[in-house]
């Protein structure tokens, strides 16, 4: 009867429900209930890229202007849905109303994980102390954000 499901496929559950007759729906968005209840910002980290110091310094431009690209892209999906599902198609199999339907709810962002180091280490330390294994049994020190 429950479900917590990333996107697109909330937004696919909830399209092929109307298309069976039944009711299904968003309950909670786990990121606005995330910063409510926690009483900080309204996102959960879900994706990252780790790089090394060694290869940052090495590649610092291209890391740089692959940063900028994304968190250009990001805004961009945000202003443009339907386009960005159109493109979005060509690689993920959802079909393009889902895909536009779910992208605002994706929350994307391009964000230097050295500008949210709190936020990443406060919600390693709620998995810490739900179980320790959870994050490999020690919490990671703010050193691991700094290139």
């Amino acid at each position: 009867e429950l479900a917590f499901l990333p996107e697109p496929m909330t937004t696919g559950a909830i399209f092929k429900g109307k298309m069976s007759g039944q009711k299904v729906v968003r309950a909670l968005d786990f990121q606005q209930e995330w910063g409510r209840v926690m009483k900080t910002k309204p996102r959960i980290p879900q994706a990252g890229m780790q790089i090394d110091r060694s290869f940052y310094q090495a590649n610092e431009p291209v890391i740089n202007q692959l940063l900028d690209d994304i968190s250009t892209a990001a805004m961009w999906i945000a202003d443009n849905p339907q386009s960005a599902a159109e493109i979005g198609t060509n690689y993920l199999p959802v079909p393009k109303p889902i895909l536009a339907a779910a992208l605002p709810n994706a929350y994307l962002t391009g964000t230097k994980t050295s500008e949210i180091a709190d936020e990443i280490l406060f919600f390693f330390e709620q998995m810490y102390n739900l179980n320790p294994k959870i994050i490999g049994g020690k919490m990671p020190s703010k050193a691991l954000f700094n290139l």
